[in-house]
């Protein structure tokens, strides 16, 4: 790896994905290879044992040497106790901060008094520290946690799984309440029973989960209209009936995310193009239907007949494209979907 980036010291980006453990020597030497890197990515990814052993000390020492970079994200970091938290102020270039706390046996434990401080991050809009690794004794502690990060960070758009803490439902709700001047893009799972009524006005993405609970408290009616919405995920209880998921997607695009131009759509067990499967067919009635989101143009989700869909919407893009799923009657209509369609420039999900 190092070879490598021995002859590239203008690099501005990089993505890296390794099958073991990398410690605080590693990214430092990194550093002082690279020292105009802009974005960085550093994946362990062989779902075994491998891991980040960087520490808060580590990331700090970093950083510092990196005065350009604007966006950083490792994961899984084992050692991170929270301490970088309260000097990332410092770092005012920062775009996207995401360092995901996890191990595949046990993290460090987390400081007792973390939160945020070392300046402001005017820049920063996107932070992700994941959720699984993090708990808070009192409310008193977490609410210093998200208070001192809308201080230090007054313009985030995406919280990452922030919602996700184990913490209770009136502090998740101000979470969102005090970010909802700031948030474009909200991940809220089985939480929209509870946040339907003050989810943010400015949302552009939001990823839902609808449950039994989302129909028998008419959680539906609570969702406020949101013309600027544009990504829209769905994943839905397998007992619920078609007849009512229909019902919700026809009241979801018509009367409160009629913009929707990038839907994903799936059951709580994800199940693609399987002859049985209700939901499947759910998609195809309802997007035949070009009334329902008429300016779609990317779906990733469950569906029996692609042809079916781009009868309608020849211009629509597939997330997934199987074998076999696509039939066209004359060569002139492949080639305009491989060419003119898949082959164009498009900002996927």
């Amino acid at each position: 790896m190092f070879d490598i980036l021995t002859i590239c010291p203008r690099l501005e980006e990089l993505y890296y994905t390794v099958n073991s453990d990398i410690y605080n020597s590693f990214i430092i030497q990194l550093a002082k290879l690279c020292p105009n890197l802009k974005k960085i990515q550093i994946l362990c990814n062989d779902d075994c044992s491998s891991e980040l052993q960087v520490t808060d000390e580590g990331l700090y020492e970093f950083l510092k040497l990196l005065p350009q970079l604007e966006y950083v994200s490792f994961h899984p970091c084992s050692n991170i106790r929270g301490e970088i938290f309260k000097k990332i102020g410092e770092f005012s270039q920062l775009k996207y901060f995401n360092i995901t706390r996890g191990s595949y046996d046990q993290p460090v434990p987390l400081e007792k008094d973390i939160h945020f401080g070392g300046g402001t991050l005017s820049k920063l809009e996107c932070i992700d520290f994941g959720s699984k690794e993090y708990s808070f004794n009192t409310s008193e502690e977490f609410d210093k946690f998200v208070t001192t990060l809308r201080s230090v960070a007054p313009h985030l758009k995406y919280l990452g799984d922030l919602l996700d803490i184990d913490v209770s439902m009136d502090d998740k709700k101000k979470v969102v309440q005090l970010f909802s001047d700031t948030l474009t893009d909200l991940d809220v799972g089985y939480t929209v029973n509870h946040l339907a009524p003050i989810l943010p006005k400015n949302l552009t993405s939001l990823r839902m989960k609808i449950n039994d609970e989302f129909v028998s408290q008419n959680v539906l009616n609570q969702l406020q209209p949101n013309h600027s919405l544009k990504k829209l995920s769905i994943t839905v209880g397998r007992q619920i009936s078609p007849e009512i998921i229909v019902a919700i997607i026809e009241k979801l695009a018509v009367d409160i995310y009629p913009c929707v131009t990038h839907l994903e759509f799936y059951s709580t067990t994800k199940q693609k193009k399987v002859s049985t499967n209700p939901h499947g067919e759910i998609m195809d009635t309802v997007l035949s239907n070009i009334k329902i989101w008429p300016n779609l143009l990317f779906l990733d989700g469950e569906v029996l007949s692609m042809n079916r869909i781009l009868a309608v919407r020849p211009r629509l893009r597939f997330y997934s494209m199987w074998d076999n799923d696509l039939n066209f009657d004359d060569n002139v209509s492949l080639f305009y979907y491989q060419w003119l369609v898949l082959d164009q420039p498009f900002e996927e999900w």
